[in-house]
């Protein structure tokens, strides 16, 4: 072999070594960058699930709270409900009391007037 073929083969050995170390790098670094990606996106969702989570516990106690209001309201509507109907009974028998004076007055009314003829 000549040396003019012994230089081309091991300029062309040294350029595809050149080429894959190249190749290597720019792999190795893809993965650094891909895996610092990951991390950066595993903190940013790590970050979402917290505030996520105290978002869940805020809302629980304002659920709570509001069934807690919505109990004492419903007592009181059934509170309400027993009053309204103590006072609609009571409304019946004051109405009865009401026409049986009504009727006691006119009934006296009248012997009133009987009376008042007699003295004529």
């Amino acid at each position: 072999m000549s040396t003019i073929l012994i230089v081309v083969i091991v300029v062309v050995a040294l350029v595809v070594v050149v080429a894959v170390a190249s190749a290597a790098r720019k792999r190795a670094e893809a993965k650094r960058a891909e895996h610092e990606r990951h991390r950066r996106d595993a903190r940013d969702h790590r970050q979402a699930a917290d505030a996520q989570s105290s978002r869940a516990q805020h809302l629980s106690r304002e659920e709570r709270q509001a069934k807690e209001q919505a109990e004492h309201h419903a007592k009181l509507a059934e509170q309400h409900a027993r009053e309204a109907e103590e006072a609609r009974r009571e409304g019946g028998e004051a109405e009865q009391k009401k026409q049986r004076a009504a009727a006691s007055a006119s009934f006296h009314d009248d012997k009133a007037d009987e009376h008042e003829e007699r003295i004529r």
